[in-house]
This record gives C-alpha cells, sequence and structure tokens, in this order.
C-alpha cells in the first residue's frame, strides 16, 4: 500500500484505466498526426494506483520496453497534471548505471505512455521471496548500487522518497536498478524541505509521520529507507512490520525494531543497520558515506563452496585474490585452492575448478557442473565474464601491478578493482 501526497491510499483510489483499456497497438504520432513509431502492446507487467506498466514491443525494431500508461481521465485536476509532468522531468534528467533507463513518453487522446528500460529479471521482491533472505555476501552488491544510485539522485537535488524492495528492479545484465519516481521531489536548495506525507508505511522515515509538525524531511528519508531495504533483504522481513499500519507507525515513531534470533547477522551488518535506523535525521550516515561502511569492505565477506549435491560446507574457503566489479557484474575472486568464483549481482554464484563450472542459481540452488566448453547457452555470458575475472586475477601478482590491456576478441572487458592485501574469511 502506497500513501499519496494528498495522504489518500491507493487502495482507496479509482483506477480510472479499469475503464479505457489500452489498445492492442499504440502509434507514437506527431503533434500533425503523423504516426512516428508503432508499438503492440504486451501483457501487464504491474500496476499501482493511476498507472499500469505493460510490455511495448516497437514494431519496426522489434525493441521491448516496460510502458508506464497513465490514463487521462485520472489526471484531470491540476495538481495530478502537475504531478505526472513532475515525475517525467525528474526521471528524464537522471542518467546512471542504477537508475532504471528513460528512453521517451507521448500521448495520445486516451493516455500518457511513459517508456522505460525493460528490467525483466523481476524485482528484489521477487529474489527474497524466492530465497526467504539473503547472505550478506550476496546482498552487498545489491546494496551498493542502490547506494550509488540514490547517492546520484542527490547530487542531482532529488529525493526519491519511495526506496523499496519493489522499486529496486533487476536488469537482465545482472545490474540493480532504481525506478519508480512518482513520488519524487527535486529541491532548490539543501535547506529546503518537504513537508507532504507520503511513501510506503514499511518504509516511511519517522520524520515523514511527523507531516510538517517538527520541520518537515529531505535527503534523509531516503537513507533511512536504505536502512530498511538492508534490514529486510538480510532478515526477510522490514523491520517495523505488523498487521496493522497504524502500529507500524507507532513501532516506527518508536524506533521499535530489533534483530531476530533465527538469521545469524554479522556484527558489521547490525552495526550499518543501527547507524541508518536512528530516529533522528541528523545522526544518520550521509549517503556519500555508506559505502565507507565497514560492511561494504569485501575483506568482511566469508566465501562458501558447495557441494555438488548443493550443500554448503561449513567451513569458510580462504580467498587470496578478489575483484570488486559490482558497479556492472559482481564480485569475482580466487581461492586457495585454485578455485575462481564470481557473485553476480542477479544472485546467482559460478564456480571454476579445473575445466569444470559449477552454477548455482538465485534461490541458492546447485544447477549442476558441466565442462567449460559444454555450458548450455544461457549461461554463455556468465562464463565469459568468469574467464575474464580469472584472466585478470591471474594477472595480478601484486595489488600494485599495472592494469593489463585485456584480450582484444574478448566479448567483455573489464576494468575492475583488484586487491590482494590478505584473505577473505
Amino acid at each position: 500500500m502506497k500513501v499519496r501526497e494528498n495522504g489518500e491510499t491507493a487502495a482507496t483510489l479509482k483506477n480510472s484505466d479499469d475503464r479505457l483499456q489500452v489498445a492492442k497497438t499504440v502509434f507514437e504520432k506527431t503533434r500533425d498526426g503523423r504516426t512516428i513509431r508503432e508499438y503492440e502492446r504486451g501483457h501487464m507487467l504491474g500496476k499501482g494506483g493511476f498507472a499500469r506498466v505493460y510490455l511495448f514491443r516497437e514494431n519496426n525494431t522489434d525493441r521491448v520496453y516496460a510502458a508506464k500508461v497513465v490514463t487521462k481521465c485520472a489526471v484531470k485536476k491540476h495538481r495530478a497534471r502537475e504531478k505526472l509532468m513532475s515525475e517525467i522531468r525528474i526521471h528524464r534528467s537522471l542518467k546512471h548505471p542504477n537508475i532504471v533507463r528513460f528512453v521517451r513518453c507521448f500521448e495520445d487522446e486516451n493516455h500518457v505512455y511513459i517508456l522505460l528500460d525493460l528490467c525483466d529479471s523481476g524485482s528484489l521482491t521477487d529474489l527474497v521471496r524466492a530465497r526467504g533472505h539473503l547472505t550478506e555476501n550476496e546482498a552487498r552488491p545489491i546494496l551498493r548500487q542502490l547506494v550509488e544510485a540514490v547517492s546520484f539522485m542527490h547530487s542531482r537535488w532529488v529525493i526519491h522518497r519511495d526506496i523499496k524492495l519493489g522499486n529496486i528492479l533487476i536488469h537482465k545484465d545482472s545490474t540493480v536498478r532504481v525506478g519508480d519516481f512518482g513520488l519524487a521531489a527535486q529541491l532548490e536548495s539543501d535547506k529546503q524541505r518537504k513537508m507532504t506525507i507520503c511513501g510506503t508505511p514499511n518504509y516511511i522515515a519517522p520524520e515523514v509521520l511527523d507531516g510538517g509538525r517538527e520541520g518537515g524531511h529531505s535527503f534523509e528519508v531516503d537513507v533511512w529507507s536504505i536502512g530498511v531495504v538492508v534490514y529486510t533483504v538480510l532478515v526477510g522481513r522490514p523491520p517495523f512490520e505488523t498487521s496493522d499500519v497504524k502500529q507500524t507507525y507507532r513501532r516506527i515513531k518508536n524506533n521499535d525494531y530489533n534483530f531476530p534470533s533465527d538469521v545469524r547477522l554479522s556484527r558489521e551488518a547490525k552495526s550499518l543497520i543501527t547507524a541508518i535506523l536512528s530516529s533522528a535525521p541528523e545522526r544518520r550516515p550521509l549517503i556519500q558515506d555508506l559505502l565507507k561502511h565497514e560492511f561494504f569492505d569485501p575483506k568482511v565477506s566469508h566465501v562458501t563452496r558447495r557441494q555438488p549435491s548443493g550443500a554448503p560446507l561449513h567451513e569458510p574457503m580462504r580467498v587470496c585474490k578478489w575483484i570488486d566489479y559490482s558497479s556492472k557484474y559482481g564480485l569475482g575472486y580466487q581461492l586457495r585452492d585454485g578455485t575462481f568464483g564470481v557473485y553476480f549481482n542477479d544472485a546467482t554464484k559460478m564456480l571454476l575448478s579445473g575445466a569444470s563450472v559449477e552454477y548455482i542459481n538465485a534461490s541458492g540452488g546447485f544447477e549442476g557442473r558441466v565442462r567449460i566448453d559444454e555450458a548450455p547457452a544461457h549461461l554463455k555470458k556468465k562464463v565469459t565474464l568468469l574467464n575474464n575475472f580469472k584472466s585478470y586475477l591471474q594477472a595480478r601478482k601484486s595489488a600494485g601491478q599495472e592494469e593489463p590491456t585485456g584480450d582484444e576478441n574478448e566479448e567483455v572487458r573489464l576494468s575492475p578493482n583488484v586487491n590482494t592485501d590478505g584473505a577473505v574469511g
């Protein structure tokens, strides 16, 4: 359930799109009526408030997009129109690898269409639901990308105000991308404060719930929501969640949460969550300082090998070198026994021992072991990445060695941060 700026919830808003169905074929036209692009509407990807999101395929190019479709009768009022225009303006201005790419927008007689890059590997909600919760090693690259996206927004004076698992999408290239700027606001200065109550209940910061009584809210609300995301992906449920929204709000205001005994969390993870979930906004870490926290230091990681059965070995394996390239692909490493591995950003893992590759899916299931030259087609890109990680790690004898130029024929070329200063685990 999402709280809108006027205090109403999405559940109480009548979705006018029920009365105006989107045509199977949609035409993008110039102002003089000339058709410049034609799209085929596919299945619905999601809905909420006044909008629905569909799969759109551009007929001339076969490119596919996620199309956010807003019915015009839902934005007849001046305030609603201004809000939609603000969302479009803000999203269009944000170009970052970890933000869903805004492609274009257009309108016809009945609808406004916002075309976005398709992230068809689901959201962080889907991943956590499938897994129960993520390990810290799995969560770390995802959270790092989230922080980098929000840091970029803040550098452009934008507050997202709805950071949550459902708005953190997984792209086919294994990066995570933040979407849905329906509640975003752009400040004119770092002194400006927003007074409206908006957000999603489990993720709302306490100063938002106070409305304007305590001076409003600013960038710190996104940092708070990141803290809720960290807790949720590691524990499997939001820290303040109850079956009653009012009770959830009371818990948020009282900072009433704890770390469950049935989920093992490191000291570093608890330290990060505790620092972020401070009731006083001024006591929370600045977004630009979050990645300096020890939780994001790869040297605190533990790498666990899996047997062919998929059952994890309990003893941590020693890492002698690692490559932090989670800004795009994942974290690569070399174990003392000569095994190479990659934690990909979509929470899958791949291990290379000799000529054999083991693949572990995002749900932690063991997919099998094959010869590297016999890997199935859908794993070819990840095998290529694994080989590239291996090549760079093998080229490094020490952390101070020059960057290798790589092979001109490699499908994907890396320029990673390589470390050898001690073992991980």
